[in-house]
């Protein structure tokens, strides 16, 4: 059971070993998460003694006593987002398998130290089977990626295979470490010294592949750094920061903290977690290198970063400026309405109409249904849009609520069309009654229009927008989703670019008007909004049902 947690922080779980000396572990994620601005948690597995000449003594946890703790978590508090580290046993994997299928956290980071652990071939096979399908993102080193998939990995092209090999397996996002990797080609390399130098990472999201380029750290950090470089990416997550530009600054920070901790006289990799990048407060703005005139600090270096056309992002030492923190006390009002209804949210995106579609063994009957009542849908999310448009005081809100309505009016003829390739004729489209559950989803968005503002009606709106959205784009990218199955156009229409683009606008839209509104500082407010979002959620579940069990 996950409880609200409205204005709170994001609340994350980290599930690892406990490193006395804070240089990793469980240690090392906390002081990332709270210098982050996250409620921070954890789940100790083992208890690790970490000695100048590296090795470790551990002491592992009874099973029964970390299902203990995670339970008592889950239950007290709640999760938004968990990260998992150290395995030392099939028993723990199973456990924490459990826990993730059982409870249905919405994200889910797995970085995989099976190196240290020296996992035997049976607890890899159920790594690989029965965790990675629940990740959301996996971020492996070169080496891990390499026992993981069973083959060496030596060039740029080899991490990109292995990133697709990797996502086959079943975690939504791959992030492949570059660690030794000889940077590609295409860099003119001078000496030696520059290939040492030069970090490659390669995400991949199931369609495209981002190259991140960075300068190599020192040795003496390498572990250390690694949990923080984790520990950020699951906080900024939590926080609604989309995938890319999340890695993007999660690089970023981490190697602030570890150049400005590479001058202890430590054998330890015992880092510095104090720093923070400068993010914009109001808006969606990435890192920005700072001028000389803006340094905080000027004899330290931060990272900044750039694009190039072939998506590989080159970060870069610039001056930095030193703040009290990294995130904006805005985060996402989506993610926080997501999180506030995980397992409605859940039921919603993973109803069985669905998961018929991605297999191909839906009803014909039930889709033929489906169509009917959604092209009923679609006349009335016109009308809440002209609503929106009448409830705008801006000449652009006006003008983009009217957009929506065209789109909506030429999306409605291509859908008679494809009614027409299922052979429902358009006078039985226009004809058929509307059922009761479509009667009572279209009239609660329309009232939450009357009644309310402008916010409450694009919140009413969202769950559809968003949730197809990522419908579409999660069976596009299963490779289990049969391709040649009549319902792959309708899958592919959902994960189109032009659907993406409407559904990351709509939720622009929506974190604009929470900050405009002064959401963020009214508890009442935030409550009814999150309402909104549950009942429209509750009813797209009910729609599902409407169409799997040809209900009228």
């Amino acid at each position: 059971m996950l409880h609200s947690n409205a204005t709170q922080n994001p609340r994350v779980l980290t599930i690892a070993d406990s490193f006395s000396d804070g240089s990793a572990g469980v240690q090392a994620d906390l002081k990332t998460f709270a210098a982050l601005s996250t409620s921070a948690m954890s789940v100790i597995t083992a208890l690790a003694i970490r000695k100048t000449s590296n090795e470790n003594t551990i002491h592992t946890i009874p099973i029964d006593f970390i299902s203990s703790q995670f339970h008592t978590l889950v239950n007290d508090i709640g999760v938004d987002a968990l990260k998992i580290g150290m395995f030392h046993s099939s028993s723990l994997i199973n456990c924490i398998v459990s826990f993730i299928t059982k409870t249905k956290i919405p994200i889910v980071v797995f970085d995989p130290a099976i190196i240290i652990t020296q996992l035997p071939v049976d607890s890899l096979d159920i790594l690989r089977n029965e965790l990675l399908p629940f990740v959301t993102l996996i971020t492996a080193t070169l080496e891990e990626t390499s026992i993981l998939l069973g083959r060496n990995i030596v060039s740029l092209s080899d991490m990109k295979c292995a990133a697709q090999d990797l996502h086959r397996l079943g975690p939504k996002y791959v992030l492949i470490k570059g660690d030794h990797i000889i940077p590609s080609s295409s860099k003119q390399i001078q000496d030696e010294k520059d290939i040492n130098d030069v970090v490659e990472d390669v995400l991949f999201d199931g369609v495209n592949f981002t190259v991140f380029k960075s300068q190599r750290l020192p040795m003496k950090t390498e572990y250390s750094i690694r949990c923080v470089l984790s520990a950020t990416i699951i906080a900024l997550l939590a926080h609604g920061i989309d995938i890319t530009r999340t890695i993007q600054d999660a690089i970023t920070y981490t190697h602030s903290i570890g150049q400005n901790s590479s001058n202890f006289d430590c054998t330890h990799d015992v880092l510095k977690h104090t720093l923070s990048m400068c993010l914009d407060q109001t808006s969606n703005e990435s890192l920005k290198p700072t001028t000389n005139s803006e340094l905080a600090v000027d004899d330290k270096q931060h990272q900044a970063v750039s694009k190039d056309h072939n998506d590989i992002v080159h970060i870069q030492s610039y001056g930095y400026i030193q703040v009290p923190r990294m995130i904006s006390q805005q985060r996402s009002f989506i993610q926080l309405l997501k999180n506030e209804c995980t397992q409605e949210w859940f039921d919603y995106t993973h109803h069985r109409f669905v998961e018929d579609m991605g297999n191909g063994t839906l009803p014909h009957t039930s889709f033929k249904h489906y169509l009917i009542q959604d092209y009923i849908f679609l006349t009335n999310f016109a009308r809440c849009n002209a609503l929106a448009a009448y409830k705008s005081s801006t000449m652009k809100e006006i003008l983009h609520a009217a957009n929506i309505v065209c789109h909506i009016g030429r999306e409605s003829e291509l859908h008679i069309s494809y009614c027409a390739e299922w052979g429902i004729d358009p006078e039985s489209v226009s004809s058929i009654r509307e059922a009761r559950p479509n009667l009572a989803y279209t009239r609660f968005t329309l009232d939450c229009g009357m009644s309310g503002d402008l916010l409450d009606l694009y919140v009413a709106l969202s769950a559809c927008l968003l949730g197809y959205g990522e419908i579409g784009t999660r069976l596009f990218e299963d490779p289990k989703t049969k391709q040649d199955s009549p319902y792959w156009k309708w899958i592919s229409n959902y994960a189109a670019e032009h659907y993406q683009v409407a559904c990351r606008e709509g939720a622009d839209l929506i974190e604009r008007l929470v900050i405009d509104y002064g959401v963020w500082y009214s508890t009442v407010r935030i409550k009814k909004l999150i309402d909104i979002f549950k009942t429209a959620t509750e009813l797209e579940i009910g729609f599902w049902a409407m169409g799997l069990n040809v209900e009228w």
